[in-house]
Order: C-alpha cells, then sequence, then structure tokens
C-alpha cells in the first residue's frame, strides 16, 4: 500500500493555525540535539512528505532504540496534522461513521507500545500508517456489519417471520435466552462496579467521552491537555477498566446452563 494518491505537500490539509504550529515544531526541532542524531534535513519542510518519512522514520528508531520521549513527542506533533488528514479520507472513501481521530491514535498508541528491539528501519512513514489505518477502518466496517447481520437476525425472531420450532426446544431456547439476560446482567455489574474502582481522572475522561460523546477538542479543553495527547489518555483509561473487568470476570462464574431435561420436564403432559 502506498501514499501516491496523497498530495506530496499538503498545504489544504491543514487550518493556517496548524500550518503556523508545525513551522514552529520543525524550527524547534532544528534546534534540539535530535536534528544531528535523526539526519534532520538542512532545508526542513514539514509539508514536504518524502521529508516527513525521513524525519519520521529517524524519530521512530530514536525513540524505539532509546526509549525517547522527546523524540516521539515530535513524531506525534510533526506527524498529526497529516494522518488526520489522511484517516478522514480514508473514512470518507468508505464510508464510515469512525472518527479519523480515533485512527490517528489507535495508529499512534500502537507504535507508542510496541517496544520490541531491532526491528527494520521504517524508510515509508506515511505509507505504514495508511496501511495500518486504512486495516483499522476495514475492520470497524467488518465489526459494523457483523452487528447489523445480528440485529436484523434479532428484529426476525421478534417478529417470528422464523420458521415455528419443536416446544421442547422453545422451552430451552427460552431459557437459554433468560441465562443470556443473566450474563449480561452480571457483566454489566462488573463494568460499573471496576468503572467506579477506577481513580477521579479516567472515571471523568470515560464520562465525557464515551457518555456525554466530547469531541477531541472539547475533552482537550476540559481535560486541559494537548489535543494530540487525548487519543492517549483515553487508550490508557480504556484500557484500566478492560483489565479490572477481566479480573472481576475471571472470579466470577457465569450462570449454570440448563439441561434438555431440565426444559422438556417442565412441558406439561
Amino acid at each position: 500500500m502506498t501514499t501516491t494518491q496523497q498530495p506530496s505537500r499538503h498545504a489544504g490539509a491543514a487550518t493556517p493555525p496548524a500550518l503556523s504550529g508545525l513551522a514552529a515544531c520543525a524550527a524547534r526541532l532544528q534546534r534540539s540535539t535530535l536534528a544531528a542524531v535523526i539526519d534532520l534535513p538542512d532545508a526542513f519542510d514539514p509539508l514536504d512528505d518524502q521529508h516527513l518519512n525521513r524525519v519520521a522514520g529517524g524519530l521512530l528508531r530514536r525513540f524505539r532504540e532509546q526509549d525517547d520521549v522527546e523524540a516521539y513527542s515530535f513524531l506525534v506533533e510533526l506527524l498529526h496534522a497529516r494522518l488526520l488528514s489522511m484517516a478522514a479520507g480514508i473514512v470518507r472513501r468508505q464510508g464510515l461513521l469512525v472518527d479519523p481521530d480515533d485512527l490517528v491514535a489507535g495508529f499512534m498508541a500502537r507504535i507508542f507500545s510496541d517496544v520490541r528491539k531491532d526491528q527494520p528501519v521504517v524508510r515509508q512513514f506515511l505509507a505504514l500508517a495508511y496501511t495500518a489505518m486504512r486495516y483499522d477502518a476495514l475492520n470497524q466496517l467488518r465489526l459494523h456489519r457483523r452487528a447489523r447481520t445480528r440485529g436484523e437476525a434479532w428484529e426476525a425472531m421478534r417478529a417470528a417471520r422464523l420458521a415455528p420450532i419443536d416446544p421442547a426446544w422453545a422451552v430451552e431456547r427460552d431459557e437459554s435466552s433468560a441465562r443470556t439476560l443473566r450474563m449480561a446482567a452480571t457483566f454489566l455489574a462488573v463494568v460499573d462496579q471496576s468503572f467506579h474502582r477506577l481513580r477521579e481522572h479516567d472515571r471523568r475522561v470515560l464520562t465525557l467521552r464515551e457518555l456525554d460523546g466530547l469531541s477531541y477538542d472539547d475533552l482537550a479543553a476540559a481535560l486541559d491537555v494537548p489535543r494530540t495527547q487525548v487519543g492517549m489518555v483515553l487508550k490508557r483509561a480504556r484500557a484500566r477498566l478492560a483489565r479490572d473487568v477481566q479480573t472481576i470476570l475471571e472470579r466470577t462464574p457465569p450462570p449454570a446452563p440448563v439441561h434438555r431435561q431440565t426444559a422438556l420436564a417442565s412441558l406439561p403432559p
């Protein structure tokens, strides 16, 4: 997968304030000690894809080999506008109801959490990002289609459009449905318990995003953090919640299934 369909200079992909921020970030990078380490071009242009690929690869290598947080920060700041433009194009072409910010945040989070050593040098960072975000978007599309298919099947069952079944199996099916409802209630109770065990900051982050539906811009303002860090803050809060839920579920026995003999015994003679 390549990004040849993307323009090499993407002035239209960023607003004037964002362009000003890119220029300031590029100037800071040129003055930093990283400039010599990553082989920064003399006339580095953050709007040139070839320059971005070269600089991004150097920053990523520095972060992986030296755990250099400054290199990762520069990587996020320099690439965010470009990656957001690419993600928006992916979402638009696929016709998805996906927040492009979520695609960008997911990709950058994977880079941050991938601590494997001795990895090959990334020479086409933008192509790597495009491929990863497109795969993520297509995966979300598949999940959406599966959910829609399950919903249609459920509606068909409720409308009694399916063929009649044996009464004995109907009793067992009803018990199975009741067990499913009990399992769902258990899971919701566990999620609620885990949510209230989180730190106040994590609870606030999840409430603002998942319940109130705040955008990344609004979240940045509400949490008083840079917009480029909102995705990482969300990912960490979700991860803590998921770990606690998994821990509790591993200690919680599921509702016992009904046996077919029990279902048959409940039928009238």
